[in-house]
C-alpha cells in the first residue's frame, strides 16, 4: 500500500492516511487501499477495534483529489461515487468498531468518514465541513444519507447548503463527534477509547452494533424484535457466563470468544 499505512497494537489496528504532501486529498488509489484495509482488519478475528488516523497533523483528509475529480464525466462520476461509497460503507458496515482520531482539516469525504465511524474523537483544532457546494456539486460518499440521520434534516441542510467549515466543537454539539481533545492528546484518547471496547466481549460488541445499525432503519416494535433476538443470542454465550461470574466473584473477567468462536486473548 502508498497510500495507507498499517500497524497492530494488541488487538487494536490503527489505519493511518498518508498523503501528507496533497493533505491526504482521496484519489481513487487511496479509496481501494482503505477499503481493503478496513476489510482486512475486520477479517482478522484477533483485532477488535480500528482507529483511522492521520499521519498529518494539519489534515484528517482535504477529501477527494480535485485534480482527479475535475477530469470525471458523467459515467466516470458514477464510477467514482460508488468507489467512495464503497469505502464510507466498508467503516459503517465493519464487523468491529471503528474509531476515528480527527486533527487539521477534514473536509468532503473526510467529513463522511466521520460518518460512517462508530465513534470520533476531533481536536479542538480541527475544522470539519463539506464544501462540495461551492464546486457546483452535491457530495456523494454517503453525506446526504447519513448526516440527516445522525444531525437531522435540517442541520443537514444547514451544513451541506451553505458548505460552511464548522469547528470540532460545534460539530460536537450537533452529535458528529463524541469527545474533544487538544491536539496532542488526540491518540492517546483514541487510545483509551479503543481499549476500553477492546476488554470487552467481541461477541457482544458487534450483536451490539447490529442492534443499533440495522435497528435505526427498522420501525420500533421491528426494532425490539430484533433488540430481543440479539439478546437472547448474546445471553447463551459463554462470554456472558463468564462476565457474570467474575463480577459476581469480584475478578477480573477471563478470556473471552474472539468473533470467531476460538478462545482469544
Amino acid at each position: 500500500m502508498k497510500d495507507i499505512l498499517m500497524r497492530k497494537e494488541g488487538n487494536i489496528a490503527i489505519i493511518t492516511l498518508n498523503r501528507p504532501e496533497v493533505l491526504n486529498a482521496f484519489r481513487s488509489q487511496t479509496l481501494a487501499e482503505l477499503t481493503e484495509a478496513v476489510t482486512e482488519a475486520g477479517k482478522d478475528p484477533d483485532t477488535y477495534v480500528i482507529i483511522l488516523n492521520s499521519s498529518s497533523g494539519r489534515a484528517f483528509t482535504a477529501g477527494g483529489d480535485i485534480k482527479e475529480e475535475s477530469q470525471l464525466t458523467g459515467e466516470t462520476a458514477s464510477e467514482f461515487s460508488e468507489r467512495g461509497q464503497a469505502c464510507a460503507m466498508a467503516i459503517y458496515h465493519s464487523p468491529i468498531p471503528v474509531i476515528a482520531a480527527v486533527d487539521g482539516y477534514a473536509l468532503g469525504g473526510g467529513m463522511e468518514l466521520i460518518l460512517a465511524a462508530d465513534i470520533t474523537v476531533a481536536a479542538k483544532s480541527a475544522k470539519i465541513g463539506i464544501p462540495t457546494i461551492n464546486l457546483a456539486g452535491i457530495p456523494c460518499w454517503t453525506a446526504t444519507q447519513l448526516l440527516p440521520r445522525i444531525a437531522g434534516p435540517s442541520r443537514a441542510c444547514d451544513i451541506l447548503l451553505t458548505g460552511r467549515m464548522l469547528s470540532a466543537e460545534e460539530c460536537y454539539h450537533y452529535n458528529l463527534v463524541e469527545y474533544l481533545t487538544e491536539q496532542e492528546d488526540l491518540m492517546d484518547k483514541a487510545m483509551e477509547i479503543a481499549g476500553m471496547i477492546a476488554d470487552k466481549s467481541p461477541h457482544a460488541i458487534a450483536l451490539m452494533r447490529q442492534a443499533i445499525k440495522q435497528g435505526i432503519e427498522l420501525s420500533i416494535p421491528e426494532g425490539l424484535a430484533l433488540e430481543r433476538s440479539l439478546f437472547t443470542k448474546c445471553y447463551d454465550s459463554e462470554d456472558r457466563q463468564e462476565a457474570t461470574a467474575a463480577f459476581l466473584e469480584k475478578r477480573p473477567h477471563g478470556k473471552y470468544y474472539n468473533r470467531d468462536g476460538a478462545k482469544g486473548r
